[in-house]
């Protein structure tokens, strides 16, 4: 550049100064409101520019008893039956299960049947209860006599029994009668004593009467 230029852009620069702002103008301040954006946790990049990756949608549902079996929830778990309890390979031809073993275990103590005590037993107790009135049976070989031997002393005891509510039913119609008895002395002594009551009345009157006329007996002697 010359000198002839340089001179040209300097007075083209005093020709049109700026206008400034006078100093006394006070400065206005703008809200303006900025919208953030969350960060892209991953990023796809699609040429020369990054997007954000498609999140995977969530595996659909399978409600129960559509579909096949499994598809359904695994964690559900299926009450299981009689036969699938008992469902044990017996490895034998025509024989799935282990039904013969299962029947033909050995009898252990707590399977033998139940012995009875019955010397202990009254008729109170009850037999099949749990607790206390249970610990009067063991294990052990049931004796095939104890009912025909206990039966006998429940008879008799049952007629002891009847005896004595004969016998008090019978002292309750005697005091019923006792009772009875009372009360109709009783009204015969209260009918005693209105009657006495009467006599103790007409005696009282009879007397003043009889002290009236003495009185007036003893004036008409001495008047005279």
């Amino acid at each position: 550049m010359n000198l002839l230029g340089m001179k040209k852009a300097v007075v083209t620069r005093d020709s049109h100064p700026e206008t400034s702002r006078p100093a006394t103008e006070p400065a206005v301040k703008k809200l303006v409101s900025v919208k953030v954006l969350p960060p892209l946790k991953r990023l796809k990049k699609l040429g020369d520019s990054l997007v954000p990756a498609s999140k995977p949608k969530p595996a659909s549902e399978v409600l129960r008893g559509e579909g096949s079996s499994r598809k359904k929830d695994k964690g559900v778990a299926r009450p299981r039956s009689i036969r699938d309890l008992c469902r044990v390979k017996a490895w034998v031809p025509d024989e799935p299960y282990m039904a013969r073993e299962i029947v033909e275990l050995l009898e252990l103590v707590g399977d033998s049947p139940l012995k009875v005590r019955w010397a202990s037993l009254t008729p109170r107790h009850k037999v099949w209860a749990d607790g206390a009135d249970a610990q009067v049976f063991c294990r052990g070989v049931s004796a095939s006599h104890s009912p025909r031997r206990y039966t006998p002393h429940l008879s008799s005891r049952d007629n002891e029994v009847t005896a004595k509510m004969d016998e008090v039913q019978r002292g309750e119609a005697e005091a019923l009668e006792k009772v009875k008895a009372l009360e109709k002395e009783l009204q015969g002594l209260k009918g005693d004593l209105e009657a006495a009551k009467v006599k103790n009345r007409e005696t009282k009157e009879f007397l003043s009467v009889a002290w009236a006329m003495r009185k007036k007996a003893e004036k008409d002697l001495a008047a005279s």
